[in-house]
């Protein structure tokens, strides 16, 4: 069965021998071309699978740091707040979860200044109060406010 180097084939000699001379090589062995299928296949899909089966150990650790990259980029892709919410869900460690942060703020500051209002950029304060737009949304707003007055004075 490890000749044949098939998942398949490592199976049927699992099943037939589970506690058999060479089990332990052929379980090992398993492991290995499971992992390299998720590899091959290179999607969060391949590799949760591969998790589901092997939780556990060193190969299991490189599979959950190449998941956390891959539905980072799938989030990039998407590059909207609910896949960057989505990727923090299931990475609240994740090694993209400052760039993932950043990006859920850019899009809030996009969204603000798309809608150009007080109310908006109050929002946006509101949920971002440290935010590096910060100065840039109080002086919009401070603007805004002198047009409201401009316009207030005329219509006087």
């Amino acid at each position: 069965a490890v000749k044949e180097r098939t998942i398949e084939a490592l199976d049927r000699y699992l099943k037939e021998y589970p506690r058999g001379r060479h089990a332990v090589e052929a379980s090992l062995e398993r492991r290995k071309l499971a992992y390299d299928l998720a590899v091959k296949g290179d999607t969060p899909l391949t590799f949760r699978k591969f998790l589901r089966e092997y939780p556990e150990g060193a190969l299991a650790w490189t599979a959950r740091e190449r998941l956390d990259e891959l539905s980072f980029r799938d989030a990039a892709r998407g590059d909207d707040e609910i896949s960057y919410r989505i990727y923090l869900q299931a990475f609240p460690d994740g090694r993209r979860r400052g760039e993932a942060h950043a990006a859920i703020e850019r899009l809030a500051y996009l969204g603000a200044a798309q809608a150009d209002t007080p109310e908006g950029y109050e929002r946006f304060l509101s949920r971002h109060p440290e935010s590096a737009y910060a100065v840039r949304v109080k002086e919009r707003i401070e603007a805004l406010g002198r047009v409201e007055a401009t316009r207030f004075q005329a219509a006087e």
